[in-house]
């Protein structure tokens, strides 16, 4: 019998600050074969963008945190982030 091929998740990147909602996401997400990664601040945010490997599919991203604002961390992203395809 041959092996199962499991499809591979696609990596998606939530910055959100409200644990309960960092909770919905998770459960959401992952109810939908995704694998969540949940950061709670936009260094978090950027630090794991910018991290060795780092390869998100999606980010999510909270417009409203106090270090760094989500259209900053947007911003950031994309200028710092080289186009795949």
């Amino acid at each position: 019998m041959a092996a199962a091929t499991r499809t591979p998740y696609l990596q998606i990147l939530v910055m959100e600050k409200e644990r309960d909602i960092q909770t919905l996401y998770m459960k959401f997400l992952e109810s939908a074969g995704l694998e969540p990664v949940i950061v709670n601040s936009g260094k978090e945010c950027l630090d794991a963008l910018f991290a060795d490997g780092a390869s998100f599919d999606m980010v999510i991203i909270d417009t409203h945190l106090a270090d760094v604002d989500g259209i900053s961390v947007a911003k950031k992203s994309e200028k710092g982030c080289p186009a795949r395809g």
